[in-house]
């Protein structure tokens, strides 16, 4: 096809090679997506209680549809460590609302080690299941298996490539541990300390209020 394009452009510009060549440059450049993604990372809790589920779902995809309604030409992406809880519940949602979205998960560990972390089978098979509807994965960048030093990882990975952050976080700053929801949302804040706002949220953080479960 590539081919037949060529051979077009320079048989219709037959007058001037420098025309044929412009027409050239013209063709690729529409065959290339050129807009500039939205990539928004996903951080929270682990233990949600299952009674608010419902509440945090109508929330994350209000959110998400304020970012569809800001940014009605542009890719949108979602990052998420893919962990039980907010990782999962945000990923979800994101699949629910289409082909408009991307999903990436940014792997802690490899998956064998990583299931070693959920509790139930259910629970890793929806882990497998989520990963296979990803459009990318990035795995863990070495065999350190140290807990929490790699959900650490995770969190600065996301902090550094996101440009928005959801955060399904109770609004304790004292009580988390490095690698936790207020860890993170604190490091992405320092990150983007200083950058105008565009939508009105703390920072550029989508803080939706929840409730910890008793499992923490």
């Amino acid at each position: 096809m590539p081919n037949n394009k060529r051979s077009s452009a320079h048989s219709h510009f037959e007058i001037s090679p420098y025309k044929a060549a412009d027409k050239l440059q013209s063709i690729m450049l529409t065959e290339i997506d050129l807009s500039i993604p939205i990539v928004i990372g996903v951080t929270g809790h682990r233990y949600l209680p299952p009674q608010y589920e419902l509440s945090l779902r109508l929330a994350i995809e209000q959110t998400l549809a304020r970012f569809e309604l800001a940014c009605p030409n542009s890719p949108l992406v979602l990052i998420t460590g893919m962990a039980e809880g907010a990782d999962r519940l945000a990923a979800r949602c994101a699949f629910e609302r289409g082909p408009r979205w991307q999903v990436g998960a940014v792997l802690a560990l490899a998956p064998e080690e990583f299931e070693k972390d959920f509790e139930t089978i259910e629970s890793k098979q929806e882990f497998r299941d989520l990963l296979d509807r990803c459009t990318w994965v990035r795995p863990p960048p070495n065999e350190n298996t140290d807990r929490p030093a790699v959900y650490c990882e995770v969190g600065l990975w996301i902090s550094h490539h996101a440009q928005w952050l959801i955060a399904l976080w109770d609004g304790q700053e004292t009580n988390d541990a490095p690698g936790g929801t207020a860890w993170v949302v604190e490091v992405f804040r320092q990150r983007h300390k200083g950058h105008e706002i565009s939508l009105p949220d703390a920072g550029h953080v989508a803080h939706i209020m929840v409730q910890r479960s008793a499992l923490i």
